[in-house]
């Protein structure tokens, strides 16, 4: 019996809904990535998952159960996560993600959201950009980092260096409203990367309430980015 007429409704298990070609979790907890395990191993032929952990208990062995799951759907092309105000994930956990992250060779789409997370810095962005600088074929990246305020230009910075080896690049969103120890050097550090992707046809970059950025240094990139002739989009939000 194949994938399809096993869940031909696409529901499965309190909590997960299951359809031909995704699936969705949601009011997720440490508890609930443990049982994921029982229904990942029969959908090797997924190619979208979105999970909703927003304001959810989820801790970094939760993170971690999730990241062991994710990495058997080898056939994934899109993942959305929201740990929107997850107030009890770690570096620890976002390295666990990285890690598993870094083996979805098939990943064109990546959109993950750890606003309100405070607990984050510098060391989570610099695990996440070292997994997603191997996924050769991503075409779409969107991070919010928003209130994350342990995030300095280092952070920022190390993120950088990673994505402007993503030569594939079409799409890029990051946003770092509030992020209140990030300056004009790590505005800096990443303007110098997004002009070194050729691919790139639209950039948005939020770094809204952050004090420490000028008005001069978002004017200056906007204009240089301005320059690209592949750039159909840009917004810049200070």
């Amino acid at each position: 019996m194949n994938f399809s007429e096993r869940y031909p409704s696409g529901i499965f298990e309190e909590r997960f809904l299951i359809y031909k070609e995704r699936f969705r979790i949601s009011e997720t907890s440490d508890e609930t990535m443990k049982r994921l395990f029982k229904v990942v191993k029969s959908l090797r032929a997924i190619n979208k998952v979105a999970i909703e952990c927003e304001k959810s208990k989820i801790t970094d062995q939760g993170l971690k159960s999730l990241s062991y799951c994710l990495q058997r759907l080898n056939l994934l092309q899109s993942i959305t996560l929201n740990f929107y105000e997850c107030q009890k994930i770690t570096d620890q956990g976002l390295k666990s993600l990285s890690e598993s992250l870094q083996r979805l060779s098939s990943l064109q789409g990546v959109n993950i959201n750890f606003s309100f997370c405070q607990n984050i810095t510098d060391q989570g962005l610099k695990s996440l950009g070292e997994s997603l600088q191997r996924l050769n074929s991503l075409q779409s990246i969107t991070l919010n980092f928003s209130q994350c305020r342990n995030v300095t230009d280092h952070g920022v910075k190390s993120l950088s260096e990673s994505l402007r080896k993503l030569k594939s690049l079409q799409s890029i969103n990051l946003n770092f409203t509030d992020c209140s120890n990030i300056t004009d050097q790590g505005l800096k550090s990443l303007g110098e990367s997004l002009k070194k992707l050729n691919s790139l046809q639209s950039i948005t970059l939020n770094f809204y309430e952050c004090k420490y950025i000028t008005s001069a240094s978002m004017i200056g990139l906007n204009k240089s980015l301005m320059r690209r002739a592949s750039l159909k989009s840009i917004n810049i939000f200070n």
